[in-house]
């Protein structure tokens, strides 16, 4: 997903992960994201929609 993010435009996926919601300040803009662990739990990838 991370490196085709094209390819799930208009797709339904599931994430199990950390919900973390943002704001720019500067800007007033929100963001959402879901913070991944990997398989190990060693890193991380947040994913924003």
């Amino acid at each position: 997903m991370v490196t085709y993010p094209d390819m799930y435009i208009g797709k339904t996926v599931k994430m199990k992960g950390i919900y973390a919601r943002f704001s720019d300040e500067a800007t007033g803009e929100n963001y959402n994201a879901c913070i991944i662990q990997d398989a190990t739990a060693c890193c991380a990838q947040g994913i924003e929609f």
